[in-house]
């Protein structure tokens, strides 16, 4: 049984052994992301513990080894960067930085102002009953029209909005108007909160805080970053109302708000499950089907065939299994391995070429920024399940944007360098 801490000794044993520095999550971006799987990890046993009569899976040595090696790869390029010092960031130009936060706001608020209304009947209604509603085909949260798209669009970039808000702060590229573009930008990353209490979820809350605090730890690598106090009103309050909205669908939902602490710790013991099983595999189909239908790759899976397999053999499909779970679902045992191989390595020379050169290599531009941002919020959106696999086309544009700033770089498009 004691087994199952097999991953929390291995992958936090190697962030203290192989990388520098000592364990701080609120100074260094990557020892935050661990902290959120310290949880899962270190309650995996406790959780055993509460299912084991009704499981046939017990823990398996070469599941658990797996996982923590999945662990430790994806963590790796995270921190070895955070153990590297730097001293200068760079935005690229002002006007660039201003029409991309004019469009965040006004795109934010407006979804907010469709998600709103949404948002507020699904609490009063409840959400198992608004579950049922939907399920019988009387109530639809989305009517597919293009002001709902719109809406839905711009809610998912509620992360660059924040990473965007705190390095206006950090740089103050808008003199006195910075801590208003930076409020004005906090506060519109909202829409994704109303997004999802729209649909009775809880997860908008949790990503939204979870993405806030990743964002103001990743811009002190560059400078003591002091929030005005203006910030930490409008934190409270969205914590306020956000947690009691959560507990209440919790409550909805399950009947009691400590079912939540079971709820949160079943990653390890539903991967080991999944990983002894060996089921059939969705090719890219569970994670990645608006990607694969853009490139014209044809195709199609039966779920139905799939959650059957699971549940013949006691193992719950539709449970957590941290993104790596998720991930193993398409590609299997060899191909998961592969795919965190290949997406670190890339993490790993991109970091490896910036602090292998000259000082001025060692900028960290506006691309890089974007694109360890990307890396991470598959992180700490994964600790639960691949959250981008219902944001597929949110991958496509990230992709495009990091290239875009990459490219305006390269062809020596002028930009402001701050110094710490």
């Amino acid at each position: 049984m004691y087994l199952y801490l097999l991953p929390l000794i291995l992958v936090f044993g190697a962030r203290l052994f192989f990388f520098r520095g000592r364990f701080s999550p609120f100074r260094k971006y990557g020892d935050f992301i661990l902290l959120l799987y310290l949880f899962p990890l270190g309650f995996a046993i406790f959780y055993a513990k509460a299912v084991e009569a009704t499981s046939s899976q017990g823990p398996s040595f070469s599941a658990l080894l797996y996982l923590s090696l999945a662990l430790i790869i994806y963590f790796s390029p995270l921190f070895f960067h955070q153990s590297r010092k730097e001293v200068k960031i760079n935005l690229i130009d002002k006007n660039i930085v201003l029409f991309l936060c004019v469009v965040l706001v006004f795109g934010g608020f407006y979804s907010i102002i469709v998600f709103f209304p949404k948002a507020s009947f699904a609490l009063r209604f409840g959400a198992e009953d608004l579950r049922a509603l939907t399920n019988s085909g009387d109530y639809s949260v989305l009517s597919g029209s293009i002001k709902d798209t719109i809406a839905v669009g711009f809610s998912v970039f509620f992360g660059l909005s924040q990473l965007l808000a705190f390095l206006i702060l950090a740089t103050k590229i808008f003199g006195a108007w910075s801590n208003f573009c930076a409020f004005s930008l906090i506060f519109s990353s909202s829409s994704y909160i109303f997004n999802s209490l729209a649909f009775a979820g809880r997860d908008g809350v949790v990503f939204w805080l979870f993405s806030f605090a990743f964002c103001y730890v990743f811009v002190r690598r560059w400078v003591d970053l002091k929030l005005p106090k203006l910030f930490w009103l409008v934190l409270v309050i969205f914590c306020v109302l956000g947690g009691g909205a959560f507990i209440l669908i919790t409550i909805d939902r399950f009947n009691e708000v400590f079912f939540i602490f079971a709820y949160g710790a079943q990653q390890v013991h539903q991967f080991n499950a999944q990983y002894v099983i060996d089921p059939p595999l969705y090719h890219g189909w569970n994670g990645f089907r608006e990607i694969l239908s853009l490139l014209g790759v044809g195709g199609e899976i039966d779920r139905d065939y799939h959650w059957q397999y699971y549940l013949n053999r006691d193992v719950n499909p539709w449970t957590f299994k941290f993104f790596i779970g998720s991930i193993f679902r398409d590609f299997g045992k060899v191909g998961t391995m592969l795919f965190l191989m290949v997406t670190s390595l890339l993490m790993w020379l991109m970091l490896i070429k910036k602090y292998s050169q000259d000082s001025v290599s060692r900028i960290t531009s506006f691309g890089q920024i974007l694109a360890i941002y990307l890396y991470s919020q598959v992180g700490f959106m994964g600790v639960f399940y691949f959250k981008h696999s219902a944001l597929n086309l949110y991958l496509v544009v990230f992709f495009l944007l990091i290239f875009g700033f990459g490219l305006l770089r390269i062809f020596g498009l002028r930009w402001f360098v701050y110094f710490r």
